[in-house]
C-alpha cells in the first residue's frame, strides 16, 4: 500500500518493494538474530520519521 501511495517518488518505492521483499517469506534470507532486530529497529525508526514528515507536510 505504501509502494502504490509512493509510486511517483522512485526511491521510496524501490525501498518500499525491497523492505516488502525482505519481510515476506517468499525466500528465506538467515542474516541471524541479531542483525534481524538491527534491521527490524533501523526499519521502524525510518517509517516513524516517514510518517513524522507526512503528517508535517499534510498540514
Amino acid at each position: 500500500m505504501l509502494a502504490y501511495q509512493y509510486k511517483n517518488n522512485h526511491t521510496l518505492l524501490v525501498i518500499f518493494i525491497s523492505l516488502a521483499l525482505l519481510f515476506q517469506p517468499f525466500i528465506k534470507i538467515a542474516l541471524g538474530r541479531t542483525l534481524w532486530n538491527i534491521i527490524d529497529v533501523v526499519v521502524a525508526i525510518f517509517l516513524l520519521i516517514l510518517l513524522k514528515v507526512e503528517h508535517k507536510d499534510e498540514k
